[in-house]
């Protein structure tokens, strides 16, 4: 090779060029954001993210203990109005019942992350046993606040309810992961609905729906906080669209931070869900519907 002949470097030369075109031509027809989603980076589903946030990030543990502790500071207030509840469902004399709070437990009690890193690690998808195997491991750790707040809130008479939407074949599991982290101080106060309670109640289950639930809740107590980190937590029976969500959550501007109040969960959930209208996609479907929601600058 004849270092000194300027023909020796024409051919590479133009070998990059025209491959820095293709390159450049290919992102301008947007096909790097339709391919498979075996092909995409992890981060870009959002899951890595969002788990390492919640596992890591100071600002996640003072959001939850933020959260725990307005509503701490509420609860004498909400004891003395007896003429107030936190429920939709309200019927007959409320003021003569007895006060509970009613929490959902996943994300809003019990962190689930490592199961979530687990299937990043993995590269599996969310599976229905695997799910349970993690939840009869009883190893979920409280979220930041709730100890002390369960805790203070028993101490002033309230009873708690756990209203959660995970199966009953875990309640055992459940319980026992549940009193393990201080979280049923006294089993004589606390309560517990499953999924599968929704159906035995006359109601239909899937996962926007408590409705049944906190119908039943209601026939006995004065229900005077509600905790969850999805807006079917707290209202609503049905697949709401990501617009008549935001409109829910504006109709009840007044509940939230005094008698509701929301738990940061950006892994998964009834918001992820909306975006792609509660359709059961593949991960490529879902993905592209992820992107087509963004709202980029213009």
């Amino acid at each position: 090779m004849n270092l000194t002949d300027p023909r020796t470097f024409i051919k590479p030369v133009i070998l990059l060029l025209v491959l820095a075109a293709l390159t450049f031509v290919t992102s301008l027809r947007g096909e790097t954001d339709t391919k498979p989603f075996e092909q995409t980076p992890v981060w870009a589903s959002g899951k890595l993210y969002a788990i390492l946030w919640m596992q890591n990030s100071a600002e996640y543990q003072a959001v939850a203990r933020q959260a725990y502790a307005a509503a701490a500071y509420q609860l004498d207030k909400a004891l003395a109005d007896t003429s107030t509840t936190a429920l939709d469902e309200t019927t007959g004399n409320s003021a003569l019942k007895k006060p509970a709070v009613i929490l959902d437990v996943d994300e809003t009690v019990l962190r689930n992350t490592p199961y979530g890193a687990w299937t990043i690690r993995n590269q599996k998808s969310w599976d229905q046993q695997d799910w349970w195997e993690w939840c009869r491991l009883e190893a979920a750790e409280p979220v930041p606040g709730v100890v002390d707040y369960i805790q203070t809130a028993m101490a002033k008479g309230v009873h708690i309810i756990y209203l959660t939407n995970r199966s009953d074949k875990v309640a055992v599991a459940t319980r026992n992961n549940l009193a393990s982290e201080g979280l049923i101080p006294d089993p004589e106060k606390v309560t517990f609905y499953f999924k599968e309670d929704e159906e035995r109640l006359g109601g239909k289950y899937h996962e926007t729906n408590k409705i049944f639930r906190r119908k039943q809740v209601e026939k006995e107590y004065r229900v005077i906080q509600m905790f969850g980190d999805s807006l079917g937590d707290f209202a609503g029976n049905g697949h709401l669209s990501v617009m008549d969500r935001r409109a829910l959550v504006n109709h009840n501007q007044s509940r939230w931070g005094r008698s509701w109040f929301m738990l940061p969960n950006p892994e998964y959930g009834s918001w992820k869900e909306s975006l792609k209208d509660y359709q059961h996609l593949d991960q490529a479907e879902s993905f592209s519907k992820e992107m087509q929601a963004l709202q980029p600058m213009k």
